[in-house]
């Protein structure tokens, strides 16, 4: 593969060249068409209007991302071994992120929440991480006892935390609520001491980010549908 010495600039509509040094193509769209057209620097072994080094810039590094079956290897392990070889990274992979460092980073410790440590060997929940950020009346005792209602025991848990309104972003499956639409107690609470968590408002959106279709499949398979709300506190 002959080395090119340019900036690769990928875009979904147009992309112009700003320099000389600088090659721009256009990325395909969601239908896995090959780029059309490729804007190159105004120099006279350069056409504007033809997209053939464009389409082989585009090909060569989709070889690369995306690479045949069994044919090459992926990037990340290929670059992984070079990094250790030239011994440019000290420390271990599974020690760079820090999640107890992490949340108190996001410093979310002081604004009615705490770190839960009731998934640290991944028995609670092998999906979720080993710490959990929940609110702070929240109890272990209380998480354990509302999984059996959730998909996968994925409870509702913190994803993000606003630093100065406190208004906040969790996650959960779905509720297991079955043809006759159980509830569980000990969910209903979690989810109310979520929301209560944020002292500047006093409502809760809850979205369902599945498409209604996956909704139906999954009702006739797990009975998972989504019932009409109900109503915590006033």
């Amino acid at each position: 593969m002959e080395q090119l010495r340019k900036i690769l600039r990928f875009t979904s509509c147009a992309a112009v060249s700003e320099s000389v040094d600088e090659l721009a193509v256009v990325y395909p769209d969601r239908s896995n068409q090959v780029p059309k057209r490729c804007f190159l620097p105004p120099t006279p072994e350069h056409d504007s209007k033809d997209s053939s080094k464009g389409l082989d810039a585009y090909r060569q590094l989709n070889d690369l991302i995306f690479p045949a079956f069994r044919s090459r290897e992926l990037f990340a392990y290929a670059f992984g071994r070079q990094c250790l070889e030239q011994n440019r990274f000290v420390a271990e992979g599974w020690d760079v992120y820090d999640a107890t460092a992490e949340y108190h980073r996001q410093n979310i410790v002081n604004n009615g929440w705490r770190i839960s440590a009731v998934n640290e060997d991944y028995s609670f929940c092998d999906t979720y991480p080993s710490l959990l950020a929940v609110p702070v009346d929240v109890s272990d005792d209380l998480l354990i006892q509302s999984a059996p209602h959730r998909a996968n025991f994925r409870v509702p848990v913190l994803s993000w935390l606003h630093p100065e309104s406190r208004a906040s972003l969790t996650r959960a499956s779905q509720p297991m609520v079955g043809l006759q639409n159980r509830r569980n107690s000990a969910d209903e609470q979690l989810v109310e001491l979520i929301r209560t968590a944020n002292a500047n408002t006093s409502d809760l959106l809850i979205l369902d980010a599945r498409s209604q279709v996956s909704n139906l499949v999954l009702f006739s398979s797990l009975f998972t549908l989504v019932r009409p709300p109900i109503v915590l506190s006033a």
